[in-house]
């Protein structure tokens, strides 16, 4: 029996990966939903439209976080749209885009680690930057997203001396709407979650797997929610035909990969990028 070891199986996941992806672009096209509009340039529309890009170090955006902000609907930084962003990452990212940099932020304060304070305080979601194909960790409560999205709200209520209402009901349906989001995603993408995907590989993919398409002038911030029956019969398209990425991890050998119907890559793909 010939073994299968972690570089054999991370050359087959990135295999896998890309065509699975491939049926679910085409599994789009065949439901008359297009599948070219990427989440990047989803993103670079709602940057550019608010001139986000007004920053002394550009790197501080956090791609991940604006995603948040396209797929709850939530097209500028009221206060509003700011919590309907965080309600959206506890489902969609399993955490606050930024992690736990607010507890960071709380240990450095005090002290005189200069560089560890900046070193929270650039901090970004999937730091490592490599794609991640291991089982997604469950959901984030509604309990942690409501928590989140009052923490965002009274902040940004705070800073722009606002006096905004949003009310838990309208939270728990972003959230809820999220879960859906979050479901279809997983279904096109072999069971990885959003938070498992390098930016890059966040930046690359089409829009339509958010559940989400362009509408309007190419220079208009407006999107629209993919129906449910579409989205159905997208799923129905695939045929059941993409693989569980992270079902691989479990394999020792190459005969138990045949049980999945894979075969080992001719050639490895390249690595990820760091």
């Amino acid at each position: 029996m010939t073994q299968l070891g972690y570089v054999d199986k991370l050359n087959i996941q990135l295999q896998v990966n890309k065509e699975n992806i491939g049926r679910s672009i085409d599994a789009c096209e065949d439901a008359n939903i297009d599948a070219s509009y990427s989440i990047g340039q989803a993103i670079e529309l709602f940057i550019s439209t608010h001139n986000l890009y007004d920053f002394d170090d550009p790197d501080l955006r956090n791609e991940f976080h604006d995603a948040m902000h396209i797929v709850s609907f939530s097209y500028d930084s009221s206060p509003r749209s700011e919590a309907f962003a965080g309600v959206a990452e506890i489902a969609l990212l399993r955490e606050p885009y930024n992690g736990n940099m607010n507890d960071m932020l709380e240990q450095y304060r005090n002290s005189n680690l200069i560089g560890g304070y900046m070193q929270a305080a650039v901090r970004k979601f999937n730091s490592a930057g490599h794609e991640d194909f291991e089982n997604p960790a469950p959901v984030g409560s509604l309990k942690d997203a409501l928590a989140l999205g009052q923490e965002r709200l009274h902040y940004t209520l705070k800073r722009q001396n606002s006096d905004e209402v949003v009310t838990e009901e309208e939270m728990t349906e972003v959230y809820n709407y999220a879960l859906g989001v979050d479901e279809f995603f997983r279904d096109l993408m072999g069971g990885r979650a959003v938070y498992q995907l390098s930016s890059k590989e966040l930046l690359e993919t089409p829009l339509a797997f958010l559940g989400l398409e362009k509408t309007g002038k190419d220079d208009e911030l407006s999107f629209a929610e993919i129906p449910q029956e579409k989205r159905s019969e997208i799923i129905a398209n695939l045929e059941g035909q993409n693989t569980v990425l992270y079902q691989i991890e479990a394999l020792r050998t190459v005969e138990e990969l045949h049980s999945l119907g894979l075969e080992l890559p001719d050639q490895p793909l390249p690595l990820p990028e760091l």
